[in-house]
């Protein structure tokens, strides 16, 4: 009950984060000359939202779970990674945003579109960003056993996950279940090789959630793919759901919450 109380406290102290770190980067985008803050695009607003959620969850879920130290500190720190975190990519943002939007020929008008496009392209590595400057600030020792079978079979798992669903339209010659670009690939493979990281080589319990959450994800978008699909693509969706199934099983097993800090 006492880490339920805790996570429902990192995520009250993340919720107002996250309306002020895209309101600030819509902000950025008005200074760049790409909208305006007091009137965003839809599309400018689903990218400050995605940014936001990126920056304020990894500090929050990363402190969680920790018990070592005095709440006051988890929050100081907490906030801290996430400010800079937001400052490293707003900085990034202002030198590089407009320059790729004419790299990549994109009209004034269709800005928003194109930045709703790749807000999940620019979380991937901004939501690594915070988590790594949470482990800097907030640096806590791993388990000190060596991980249980239950574990190791979680990143067998995950790896058989995201090599399947990349796999799948070479397989069956169908289209992509859960992934219609290369570039969406990329970013769920580098969401997933991260989750990854910090459950089975960091032992970070506060990233359970997410995995789980990313796994109902990807049951939601293979039940919107199926309904056309062939004999083939339903049985490469039926093990997906079960690599799925099989990876959140093997983190809720009591060796692996045991294990886990």
């Amino acid at each position: 009950m006492m880490s339920v109380l805790r996570l429902a406290a990192a995520l009250a102290l993340a919720l107002p984060c996250i309306p002020a770190a895209g309101w600030l980067l819509l902000v950025c985008a008005d200074f760049a000359g790409l909208d305006d803050c007091l009137s965003p695009q839809p599309g400018w607003m689903m990218f400050a939202a995605v940014s936001a959620l990126a920056i304020a969850l990894p500090p929050a879920l990363h402190a969680w779970p920790d018990f070592s130290r005095p709440s006051r500190e988890l929050a100081r720190e907490g906030l801290r990674a996430a400010l800079f975190s937001f400052a490293l990519f707003a900085v990034a943002f202002l030198a590089g945003a407009r320059p790729l939007f004419t790299w990549m020929n994109v009209p004034a008008p269709m800005t928003g579109m194109a930045a709703a496009n790749l807000s999940l392209t620019f979380s991937c590595p901004l939501a690594f960003l915070s988590y790594s400057l949470s482990r800097s600030l907030l640096p806590r020792p791993g388990p000190e056993r060596p991980a249980p079978p239950a574990m190791k079979r979680f990143g067998w798992l995950a790896l058989a996950l995201i090599a399947l669903a990349a796999t799948q339209p070479w397989l069956t010659g169908g289209a992509p279940l859960l992934f219609s670009s290369r570039l969406s690939l990329i970013c769920a493979a580098w969401l997933i090789f991260a989750l990854r990281m910090a459950l089975r080589d960091h032992g970070e319990a506060g990233f359970v959630p997410m995995w789980g959450s990313l796994c109902l994800l990807f049951a939601f978008g293979l039940g919107r793919a199926v309904h056309d699909a062939g004999t083939a693509d339903l049985a490469i969706a039926a093990v997906l759901l079960l690599l799925a199934a099989w990876s959140c099983a093997c983190l809720l097993r009591r060796e692996s919450r045991l294990w886990l800090c």
